[in-house]
C-alpha cells in the first residue's frame, strides 16, 4: 500500500505562514503543522492541496508552485509526500473541519516560525522538510 499525501506551505498576501495547532491523537498532544492531507482517488497533489487548504484553513486562490515529491519515512511503505508552496493566499472561506480534527488556524511571521523553530517548538520531521524545500527558512 502507498500513501500519498500533500503538505501544504501558504503565504498569505503579506508574506505570512498559515499554519495550524492539530492534536494528534498518536502523542497525545497539539503540535505546530502546516495544512496537509491524503490524496484521494482521481485527485492530483495540486487539487488535494487546494481542497484541504480550503477545509482546514480557510484559505484559498494564490500562485501555487509543486515544491516535488519526498519520502516521510519509507519503512514499511512509501509515504510519499507532495511538497506544494502557495504564495499570496487570502481567507476565503469559512472551516470544513472532520469531527476527528482538532485544530485551530493561525498566521506568523517567517520570523517569529525562526524564532519557534529554534526554540524547538515545530517537531514534526515533514513540516520541517516541507519549510525548507519551501526555501522559507532562508
Amino acid at each position: 500500500m502507498q500513501d500519498l499525501l500533500v503538505m501544504i506551505i501558504a503565504l498569505d498576501t503579506e508574506n505570512n505562514l498559515i499554519a495550524i495547532d492539530e492534536y494528534k491523537y498518536a502523542i497525545d498532544q497539539t503540535i505546530h503543522t502546516l495544512p496537509a492531507g491524503c490524496i484521494s482517488n482521481g485527485e492530483t497533489p495540486l487539487e488535494t492541496a487546494k481542497r484541504e487548504l480550503k477545509e482546514e484553513t480557510g484559505y484559498s486562490e494564490g500562485t501555487w508552485e509543486n515544491l516535488g515529491e519526498y519520502y516521510d519515512y519509507p519503512s514499511k511503505d512509501s509515504h510519499i509526500a507532495h511538497f506544494l508552496k502557495a504564495s499570496g493566499v487570502s481567507k476565503t472561506h469559512n472551516t470544513e473541519h472532520e469531527n476527528t480534527e482538532n485544530i485551530s488556524v493561525r498566521t506568523l511571521s517567517l520570523n517569529q516560525l525562526k524564532e519557534e523553530i529554534i526554540r524547538g517548538e515545530w517537531r514534526a520531521n515533514a513540516v520541517l522538510a516541507a519549510l525548507v524545500a519551501a526555501k522559507i527558512l532562508g
